[in-house]
């Protein structure tokens, strides 16, 4: 016989708790429940999960959508979900990223209290993100693999093998696509008027701007009534009165870079040195490969409109200026305190 009772608001808020491993309120908690839907699904529309989560635990704790909104969109930058089209999220498999010295950062849907029964080690949660000490490289292997998963280095799991570095090759494909497959000017103007802003670099940063001379720019933007940013390529002018090929958001990040670089004025990132890690600023939105590549190198990052900031062990800051500069064409400056 089963007996069901009633629970009071704050005991129910500490089963949860108990129960999640995690404060639901917090970044680490909301990222666990998002996890635990995704994955008992499988697959599942992102703007429902977003509901349910905030209904499941609307008996202990209200939380706002768009806080969980914003969290499932690090859980989707960090690799643990996957958007698909439609706004369809789907669960990842589990990988665990080799930082050396028996570090690893996890990259997977499952919560983080079963990701510890599986890796035994010394588990730290900072946000969105899973790291652990182990003390046995091979028997973490070991449990990983019979998992499912996979253990990858930082760049294998970035993709940067796969991934086009931002230079004149990358705007010389997109020349290639614009005299192959070009769109009609304004052809993405039928439902709506858009007011393309165009992409100028001064001083090591990028200005947006929505006036001045067409053929200043040949890299576009735009925000349609959804609120997603379209970019284009054109050869001179706006996509309103120019042929153009539209690029994927990612693909527009890269092509800034790149942008930037062909025409002398790298983006300049800054580095604040401290006793025992690095502060690296980035007000640029990075690309998909690079922002994954820094994301598991990092100890702690702050990401918002502004840009983000990332803390960096002092022993993995080389790494990622070297590997940030070749792929970007980033500049890093040094501040002084």
């Amino acid at each position: 016989m089963t007996t069901l009772a009633l629970l009071p608001g704050g005991q129910a808020s500490e089963v949860l708790r108990e129960a999640l491993g995690e404060d639901p309120a917090q970044m680490a908690g909301v990222a666990d429940l998002i996890r635990d839907e995704v994955t008992a699904r499988g697959a599942c529309p992102r703007a429902a999960t977003i509901r349910r989560v905030c209904r499941f635990v609307s008996p202990a704790v209200a939380l706002d959508e768009a806080v969980v909104e914003d969290v499932c969109d690090r859980l989707e930058r960090d690799g643990d979900l996957v958007l698909a089209v439609g706004g369809v999220l789907y669960s990842t498999p589990l990988r665990a990223v080799d930082l050396g010295q028996g570090v690893l950062r996890f990259a997977s849907s499952l919560s983080t209290r079963r990701l510890a029964a599986q890796v035994v080690g010394i588990w730290t949660v900072t946000g969105t993100s899973r790291t652990c000490q182990v003390a046995d490289a091979d028997q973490a292997r070991a449990a990983i693999v019979a998992a499912g998963g996979i253990v990858i280095t930082p760049s294998a799991w970035a993709c940067l093998d796969r991934t086009p570095r931002a230079d004149q090759d990358w705007l010389a494909a997109l020349d290639r696509r614009l005299t192959a497959e070009p769109e009609t000017p304004a052809s993405l103007e039928r439902d709506e008027s858009l007011v393309w802003a165009g992409c100028a670099v001064a001083d090591g940063q990028i200005r947006w701007q929505a006036k001045g001379p067409e053929h200043a720019t040949r890299l576009w933007r735009v925000r349609n009534r959804w609120g997603h940013w379209h970019y284009a390529w054109t050869q001179q002018g706006t996509p309103s009165v120019a042929p153009f090929v539209s690029l994927r958001p990612d693909e527009g990040i890269r092509t800034v870079f790149a942008l930037a670089r062909a025409l002398g004025e790298p983006l300049v990132a800054s580095i604040s040195r401290q006793v025992q890690e690095a502060v690296l600023s980035v007000s640029q939105w990075l690309p998909v490969a690079e922002y994954r590549f820094l994301a598991v190198s990092a100890s702690r990052s702050v990401v918002d409109r502004n840009g983000s900031r990332w803390s960096l062990p002092n022993d993995r800051v080389a790494q990622v200026v070297e590997v940030l500069g070749d792929r970007l064409g980033l500049v890093f400056r040094e501040e002084t305190h």
